[in-house]
């Protein structure tokens, strides 16, 4: 079993961009939803921002999953699962990836929203993910195989949920085709 790569020097730009772009999204992510939540008379969409924001401390779970790490030398964390630190801006970014599509797609699905937009919606989640992930590569690896990793990135894994749990399970990836 391969280790995680503990010593490997972090990507600071890369980390400021992370931490100061992802939190500023956030923060009108949260703008916007208090104008739509206090035009449609509802907490839904505050509460969807919240949500993602909390949901973020189960990250160490897929981080053990798919044997990610965040390079730690000069991380900025907010705590340590598993032996694994958190970065300051994974909060950040699970409102961002997460509720903010989300909040923009349940508006369109109270306005009428067809196959057609639900689908150019899960185009733009996905691709928006998969920058993310592309973007972070700076600021992460993975030690040990997974299913699909070009140039490391796992996208695979995003796309089909099951190869999550069925790689470390069963230590391969024939388990997720």
């Amino acid at each position: 079993m391969l280790s995680a790569p503990t010593d490997h020097p972090l990507n600071l730009f890369m980390q400021s961009v992370l931490t100061y772009g992802s939190y500023l999204v956030t923060a009108v992510l949260l703008v916007i939803a208090i104008v739509m939540g206090v035009r449609q008379k509802t907490p839904f969409y505050v509460l969807l921002i919240v949500a993602a924001f909390i949901g973020a401390f189960a990250e160490p779970l897929y981080d053990v999953g798919m044997s990610l790490w965040f390079y730690t030398p000069g991380l900025w964390t907010t705590f340590t699962a598993y032996g694994i630190p958190q970065p300051v801006w994974a909060h950040s970014g699970y409102v961002v990836l997460y509720a903010g599509p989300a909040m923009f797609i349940c508006d369109r699905i109270a306005k009428g929203l067809t196959a057609t937009g639900l689908y150019q919606w899960a185009a733009i989640e996905a691709s928006t993910s998969t920058g993310v992930r592309t973007r972070s590569a700076s600021s992460t690896t993975r030690w040990q195989s997974a299913c699909w990793r070009p140039r490391r990135w796992s996208v695979w894994p995003w796309l089909h949920p099951n190869c999550a749990v069925a790689r470390p399970a069963t230590g391969s990836c024939s388990a997720c085709w």
